[in-house]
């Protein structure tokens, strides 16, 4: 599936699989025009979901439930975060695909634009990690590796700006693993590694309990960590 994917998108980014396992995203050129495209995983027409002009995308993470791609990008010396609202669309045979609800408009190219950026940060922004069950919650990696922070990323209503919190349990750098999912409700609980250089292990694992868009607790949970991951169990938890 990634090989049709890179073969329809020339000079071809990061890719990522829709959760439903039949398309494909990808950064790239295709079709002439630099962009996020997403290509039936059986290969097929591109359809671009965001214009990217100048843009390189470093890294791509749906949602859970598939509404909306959350992808970072590289403009030049800055870094965004973006995101983009996805719905049922048809190709251009009349198949369906996903695409994107944006009505926005490049002005040079008439193309759709179906961007929303969320973070901007001139030394990075990488790894998103998306919730497990909420579509408006995703971490990501802003900085360096000297200074790197975890930081948790909220959307709000359509008409609001996104809540941007840094997590940073401690003094050293520190990015995100993943989310637990047995937090009590109105609680997002983020497991978030620090180390020395925030680049290599050893690692602590720390996991930090957000409310009402604060830090509201921090506890660690083991050091000298080798390899972090969050994984989910048969019934939907994650730990």
């Amino acid at each position: 599936r990634e090989g049709a994917a890179r073969a329809a998108v020339s000079a071809p980014g990061p890719v990522g699989a829709h959760p439903d396992g039949t398309h494909v995203v990808v950064g790239g050129t295709a079709l002439g025009e630099d962009g996020v495209w997403v290509v039936p995983a059986a290969g097929g027409t591109p359809l671009r979901l965001a214009v990217g002009n100048d843009v390189a995308a470093t890294r791509l993470a749906f949602a859970a439930d598939a509404s909306r791609l959350w992808f970072t990008a590289a403009h030049g010396t800055s870094h965004h975060l973006h995101v983009v609202d996805l719905v049922p669309v048809l190709d251009p045979d009349g198949d369906p695909m996903i695409g994107t609800i944006s009505d926005d408009t490049d002005p040079a190219t008439g193309a759709p634009l179906g961007i929303l950026p969320v973070l901007d940060d001139p030394l990075g922004v990488a790894a998103p990690v998306t919730h497990p069950t909420d579509p408006a919650v995703v971490a990501v990696t802003t900085g360096v590796c000297g200074d790197r922070r975890a930081t948790l990323v909220t959307l709000p209503d359509p008409d609001g700006a996104a809540t941007v919190l840094e997590l940073d349990p401690g003094p050293a750098p520190s990015v995100p693993v993943g989310f637990l999912t047995d937090a009590p409700g109105g609680t997002t609980s983020v497991v978030v590694a620090l180390s020395a250089d925030g680049c290599a292990g050893p690692w602590e694992l720390w996991r930090v309990a957000v409310r009402d868009g604060r830090v509201a607790d921090r506890a660690r949970l083991a050091s000298g960590v080798g390899a972090r991951a969050v994984r989910a169990t048969p019934e939907g938890q994650y730990h």
